[in-house]
């Protein structure tokens, strides 16, 4: 989106989903076909969906399956989307967790979705049986925890200038 600072995006569903800092979400219609500007012209049609109302600042996205997003939206911690509602209409926020910090970096792996936040370290999740993020457990770093990655064994973030690691729960 133009005046728009963007961090992280994914896609799913025919769409491309973008986070934008001081907008919420935003998603792009991949199955527009092909531009009739020429082929140097984006291969996505115009934005397809607004934001749900309760993301506010999201700094990264992440999809979780083929029916649901993970989004860092900042001090809001991070939000479940089901895109149960695609097709036009807004996805609808299906689960929130309150992390330390500013929500700010993901990675998902299987049913594990790691968490960055700017100020409050690095955040475990995991999801249940029954569909919901639970927060399963957290380390505190710097201030200036950025880029998360999740390992089957271990969980990193590149920490002010440090790859801080942590082993992952069994």
């Amino acid at each position: 989106p133009v005046g728009v600072r963007t961090a992280g995006l994914t896609h799913a569903q025919g769409l491309l989903f973008v986070a934008a800092h001081g907008k919420g979400l935003v998603a792009l219609d991949l199955l527009a076909g092909p531009p009739e500007d020429g082929p140097d012209s984006p291969p996505y049609g115009p934005f397809a969906l607004v934001s749900p109302p309760e993301l506010k600042d999201a700094w990264d996205v992440q999809r979780f399956d083929n029916k649901r997003l993970v989004v860092a939206d900042g001090a809001a911690g991070i939000k479940l989307l089901s895109l149960a509602t695609a097709g036009g209409k807004a996805p609808i926020v299906v689960g929130t967790v309150q992390v330390a910090g500013v929500a700010a970096f993901l990675d998902v792996s299987e049913s594990d979705v790691a968490v960055g936040a700017l100020n409050g370290g690095l955040h475990l999740l995991h999801m249940d049986a029954t569909g919901n993020l639970l927060l399963q457990g957290s380390v505190a770093g710097s201030d200036l925890v950025f880029g998360v990655e999740l390992h089957p064994h271990y969980l990193f973030a590149e920490n002010g200038g440090h790859v801080l690691t942590v082993r992952r729960p069994t």
